[in-house]
């Protein structure tokens, strides 16, 4: 335990069962309230950027169809990809590379919050037969397994699925 945690211990020592309890709820609501906020963000961040890379993928069907010359590689070209492509792919890599980082601080600041949270529960004898049930605990042993699995934990993954559609759309419509 880090040295500035424990000069805070002699004051535990002095308060109630019911005072514990109380300190308790009030950090419970408080995290569980963090937890559903970054989990919020975290949704609201994948819906942008597949937002973002589907009208992307709109304007470039568009911009196939109308303007052809723009997105057909010239003879000077480098890999046989005009400017405008390669624009378009490092666009798409920026925006799946901080993607990704925001998605994954976003992520480990919600296994934190949420390992805080079943430290509470633990505390508040959820996970114990007989607290608040006869012979049961109040919640399923699998409930404290929740911060090492959930889609969110992996899901900053899936939003490497449109950048990539975006780049091969951008090779195949340059070259056909």
């Amino acid at each position: 335990m880090p040295e500035t945690h424990k000069s805070l211990e002699p004051a535990l020592k002095d308060l109630t069962h019911d005072q514990k309890i109380t300190i308790l709820l009030a950090a419970y609501n408080k995290h569980s309230t963090a937890l559903g906020a970054i989990e919020a963000s975290q949704q609201a961040l994948f819906n942008l950027i597949l937002g973002i890379f589907s009208a992307a993928l709109t304007l470039l069907i568009a911009l196939y169809k109308d303007e052809r010359t723009l997105l057909q590689g010239s003879p000077g070209a480098i890999l046989g990809l005009s400017p405008l492509d390669w624009v378009m792919m490092v666009a798409a890599a920026m925006i799946a590379a901080y993607s990704l980082y925001m998605s994954r601080g976003r992520n480990k600041a919600r296994l934190s919050v949420r390992r805080v949270v079943e430290r509470i529960d633990s505390a508040l004898g959820f996970f114990r037969p007989g607290i608040f049930l006869k012979d049961e605990t109040l919640y399923p042993e699998s409930f404290g397994a929740y911060a090492k699995t959930s889609f969110l934990q992996r899901a900053h993954y899936v939003l490497y699925a449109p950048a990539a559609a975006f780049v091969i759309a951008v090779v195949v419509l340059s070259r056909s």
